[in-house]
């Protein structure tokens, strides 16, 4: 996802609703959460599919 550029904001939208200069703090904390959360599995999943050589670097 942080490799596609703005996907992740898009995949966001299209999942959770476009936060607008109304949205609530609730719904702006949400799609917040939700995007580092998305964030940390696609790093974590790159991690592991990396070998030990690229982890050294």
């Amino acid at each position: 996802l942080a490799h596609r550029g703005n996907g992740l904001l898009a995949e966001l939208d299209s999942v959770l609703g476009p936060l607008s200069l109304t949205s609530s703090m609730s719904s702006m904390v949400r799609y917040t959460r939700q995007g580092v959360h998305w964030l940390r599995q696609d790093s974590q999943k790159s991690k592991r599919t990396r070998t030990p050589q690229q982890q050294i670097q």
